[in-house]
This record gives C-alpha cells, structure tokens and sequence, in this order.
C-alpha cells in the first residue's frame, strides 16, 4: 500500500507536505476496487489547493486483507494527524465508502481505549459507498466473470496451432470483453454514455489501415480491465474486501458517531445508492445526504466539483458558519440609500402613478 502526497501542481509523489501545506486541514481519499481512484482525478487538484491532499493507492499485487486496510490508514493517520494534532477529512468512494467508515470506527475504539480526548477525524464523505453490496447481484457475478480467465489458460494448454494463437493474441480475451460489456452497461450515467458513442460515432475507417488501427485500439480498450483489474485480482477483493467490508461494517454504523455527508449518483446502475443513502441517513446518527440528479457510479466527473460539495457540508471544514455572526432580520436590517429609494420611485412607482393617474 502507498498513501500519495498529491501536490498542487498536480504532480503526484511521496515526499511530505511543506509548511504552507501544514496549515490546511488534511483530506484523505479512499479509492474504489481498483485501487487508484481513477474516477476521482478530475477532483484531485481542486483538492489539493484547498487541503493537505492525500490519497490512498493499492497495487494489483496485494493481498492485505479488509482487517489489514483498516489497520494501515490507522496507522497512518495517528503517525500524520495525531501526532500534529490535525483534523482530518475522509473521502470514500465505492469501496473506499466501505472502507472509511471501517477506519472511523476504528479511531473511535482506539480513543475510547487510550482515553484521547482529541478527535482527529472532522467529518466522512461517502461517494457511492459498497455498503450496499450486499444486496446486489455482483457477489455471484463477479466470480462468474474471473473464472472466464481459464478459458484462456485451457487454449494455452491445449497446443493450439501457431496461427490460431496468432489470432487470439489480436484479440481480446474472454475476460475483458465480457467485463468490459457489463461494466459498460452500469458505470456511464446517460450523459457519459453519449460522449463515449459520439467518439465512436466519430472514427471514420476508409482503408485496412484504418481499420487495423480502430481493432487494435478496441482490443486495447477492452485490455484496460484485465491490465488494471486482472479476474484474479476482481475475485479476491470483491470475495476479501466487499463482502467481508459489508459484515463488519453495516452492523456496526449505528455507533458511528462522526459528521457524516453521503453523495449518491441518482442514475447508480452499479449500485443501490439511491435506497443506501436514504439507508444510511436513517442508520448513522449524524449523517446527510447529497442526490446528484443525472449522474450514475462515476459522480465525481467534470459536472461535479467534490470540494465545493465538502465546504457546504454539516461538518462545516471552513468553518463559516462559527466565522459569520448570522443574519437577524429585525436587527441587522438597514434602510436602502437615498439613490436607491430614489431609482426604484422613477422606475417603478412612477409609471404606475403615471398610467393610472387622471
């Protein structure tokens, strides 16, 4: 596991923030299944110009457990924010809005048992959170969908001919298309779909190159998943971290006791975000929700800005509301300027007076 200093110039490293960086509260991003956060890019420089940024990153390699990321972040945060006495932010999305709730809890305990009256952890924003995986359909499918890597191996070790395994390797495998087909169908939301197929509308093919270039590039496409998410690597963590995420949190987010903000996608396929955020709201005692009307499992694009979701937020990270003496009616009311008075009885009570006068 790697927890990566996102700096402001949007260059991504592990050397520790400067001083400037020290007075910011900090901000921890927790990422989905496939380790990096790739739907959350387009938020991280907005991010890191306003908080101290962090981000988690999980190689296709490892093998930690559920247990074993909760205790990592721990760990990290107790060693970056406690012992600086900081206030923190958690942002979970997907997976990540699984795991985060694991770490607060965890905190919570360890506070209680060490007696620390200092409560590092501000406030919780949950994206799309797994904590309703359960009640999906991906516990069966996905293991389902990583078996299709042994159709592979069968070809391989059955001795095909040099020719068909030359084919085969121009196209993509099982895996990928299968994969890629049933992610396509539930992670754009309606908008993200359009684009996608306005670019593939788009690409003209006149000759053979052309479209040996256009092969290539959808067999590349369709690599994606199995590069960045192997099957292996998908039935590991959906049967290591999504179930066993869903066991040991949900019975326990009655005792959650931080500033909770939920952001659901209201076009979610992937997920029941819209039925989990009205969930959790019930179940977590401090808690909000936020429905982003037109958006699905990818919420955070370029349509939505996280940072500015978080400011407005209860847990209130700028602190406006204790900054601002808030506005009495009575009190703080003050008469309009003579300019003003004046301007509104010649454009509007003067041709009234004007039309209805004899």
């Amino acid at each position: 596991l790697e927890l990566v200093y996102a700096h402001i110039q949007s260059t991504y490293s592990s050397s520790l923030p400067n001083e400037n960086d020290k007075k910011k509260k900090i901000c921890l991003y927790l990422p989905g299944l496939d380790g990096v956060g790739i739907s959350g890019t387009q938020q991280f420089d907005d991010l890191s110009n306003n908080f101290e940024f962090w981000r988690m990153s999980i190689e296709t390699y490892d093998r930690s457990t559920f247990t074993e990321l909760t205790t990592i972040i721990t760990k990290f945060i107790q060693d970056l924010v406690l012992s600086q006495n900081r206030e923190l932010i958690i942002i979970g999305e997907s997976f990540g809005g699984l795991l985060a709730p694991s770490v607060a809890l965890r905190l919570q305990a360890l506070s209680k048992l060490q007696k620390i009256d200092y409560d590092p952890l501000e406030g919780l924003v949950l994206v799309n959170p797994a904590t309703s995986f359960e009640r999906t359909q991906w516990s069966t499918f996905a293991p389902l969908l990583a078996s299709l890597r042994h159709i592979e191996q069968d070809n391989t070790e059955s001795g095909s001919s040099r020719s068909s395994n030359a084919v085969q390797n121009l196209l993509p495998s099982a895996y990928s298309v299968v994969g890629g087909v049933a992610l396509a169908a539930v992670i754009p939301d309606s908008t993200q779909f359009r684009t996608i197929l306005n670019m593939i509308i788009s690409t003209k093919v006149e000759n053979r190159d052309e479209l040996s270039d256009v092969l290539l590039a959808m067999k590349d496409g369709f690599g994606i998943l199995a590069d960045n998410l192997p099957a292996e690597v998908v039935e590991y963590r959906v049967g290591n971290w999504l179930t066993v995420g869903c066991d040991v949190v949900n019975p326990r987010l009655g005792t959650l006791h931080v500033s909770t903000l939920v952001i659901a996608g209201a076009d979610d396929k992937m997920l029941p975000t819209n039925e989990e955020a009205d969930r959790l709201v019930q179940v977590i005692p401090n808690c909000t929700s936020m429905i982003v009307k037109g958006s699905g499992h990818f919420v955070l694009d370029d349509r939505f800005n996280l940072t500015e979701a978080i400011a407005d937020a209860p847990f209130d990270p700028s602190q406006k509301d204790k900054n601002t003496k808030k506005y009495d009616p009575i009190l703080d009311w003050k008469p309009p300027s003579p300019n003003v008075i004046k301007e509104t009885i010649e454009s509007n009570v003067k041709p009234l007076r004007t039309l209805t006068s004899p």
